[in-house]
């Protein structure tokens, strides 16, 4: 999750607060995902979380991080 922040911050400037995001939500979320949807990869969940998530604006240098740039 970190580095889908990572890449969210050098594409608009924006982040989640991953604070909201321990291990007493992810890992249930994800064995939950997995139970229900066994051919799918749970990175699409991480990715739902993300998107659905509340964003911050924050301060970031465009370009920081050249594989987000890409």
């Amino acid at each position: 999750m970190s580095a889908a922040n990572i890449a969210l911050l050098e594409g608009d400037g924006e982040y989640v607060d991953l604070s909201k995001y321990d291990e007493k939500v992810i890992l249930p979320a994800v064995q939950s995902f997995c139970a229900k949807n066994p051919g799918r990869k749970p990175i699409s969940l991480i990715d739902d979380i993300l998107d659905k998530a509340d964003k911050i604006k924050g301060k970031w240098t465009k370009g920081t991080v050249k594989w987000a740039a890409d």
